[in-house]
């Protein structure tokens, strides 16, 4: 079989315009605040982040071996980063599981 994204258990989002709309709804509906933020601004600090090491190894075909597959989950590493902001003494855990 193919390594690719929807492979692995992951399935592919909808980021037209549309899409989104409809997926805030819903969050909104569900009485979950939604904030909208400018990713355009982290491009450049993203593309270094994707240079670690960890990206370089085993990890980079992971989620399927074309680079978007790669950009799309190091993007979500880099992001949750971002929002959260983590600080001495913090503890996190990535949830999150494939089939």
């Amino acid at each position: 079989m193919e390594k690719r994204f929807e492979n692995v258990g992951w399935g592919r989002m909808d980021y037209s315009a549309a899409g989104l709309d409809q997926i805030q709804q819903q969050l909104r509906q569900a009485r979950i605040p939604v904030d909208e933020i400018e990713l355009g601004v982290f491009q450049k600090e993203f593309s270094g982040f994707v240079q670690q090491p960890a990206y370089k190894g085993q990890y980079r075909t992971y989620g399927g071996d074309q680079r978007h597959c790669l950009l799309e989950k190091a993007f979500a590493h880099f992001i949750s980063i971002k929002l959260i902001i983590p600080a001495p003494g913090m503890v996190g855990i990535d949830i999150g599981s494939c089939k």
